[in-house]
C-alpha cells in the first residue's frame, strides 16, 4: 500500500463546490487525514469526504496540526496560495491549455525554480521550488 500524503489540506469553498471523496482508491493506499481550512465549521455531512473510514477530518482556520504530520499536500488556487506561501516551499502545478475561471494569479510576484516537468494528455505538470526568500514575497 502506498500513501500519497499523510494530511491533505483543502479550503472550505472547494469542499462545498466540488463535494469530493478524497480517498486513496486510485493508488491502493490509506486515505489521508483531511484538514478543511475554513472559518465556518458548518458543512453538509453527506459530502462523500466525511464517509471515508479510518481517517480524521478536521475543520480549522489555522495550521497548528502541521507538526503532527510528515507529508502534507495542500490543494487550492489563488486564495490558498496566498494563505500558505509563507510556509510552503515546493509546489506541484498543473498548467491547463484553457483560459477562464473566477480568480487568477495576476499581480503576484513569486519566483520559482523548476524541478521537473511532465506532460500528460491534457496538462503540463511541474514540480517547482520557491527560490526567493519568503519574507520578500
Amino acid at each position: 500500500m502506498r500513501n500519497v500524503c499523510d494530511l491533505l489540506v483543502i479550503g472550505g469553498s472547494t469542499l462545498r463546490t466540488d463535494r469530493p471523496t478524497l480517498d486513496a482508491r486510485l493508488v491502493g493506499g490509506r486515505a489521508p487525514d483531511v484538514l478543511i481550512l475554513s472559518k465556518s465549521k458548518e458543512f453538509d455531512q453527506t459530502i462523500p469526504l466525511f464517509g471515508v473510514k479510518n481517517r480524521k477530518v478536521m475543520i480549522m482556520d489555522n495550521f497548528s496540526i502541521f507538526d503532527n504530520y510528515k507529508n502534507i499536500m495542500i490543494e487550492g488556487g489563488e486564495n490558498m496560495f496566498e494563505f500558505t506561501k509563507e510556509i510552503v516551499e515546493h509546489y506541484l502545478c498543473f498548467v491547463s491549455p484553457s483560459i477562464g475561471g473566477k480568480k487568477s494569479f495576476i499581480g503576484r510576484e513569486c519566483k520559482f525554480g523548476i524541478l521537473n516537468i511532465l506532460q500528460d494528455e491534457q496538462d503540463i505538470i511541474m514540480w517547482m521550488k520557491q527560490v526567493q526568500s519568503r519574507g520578500n514575497n
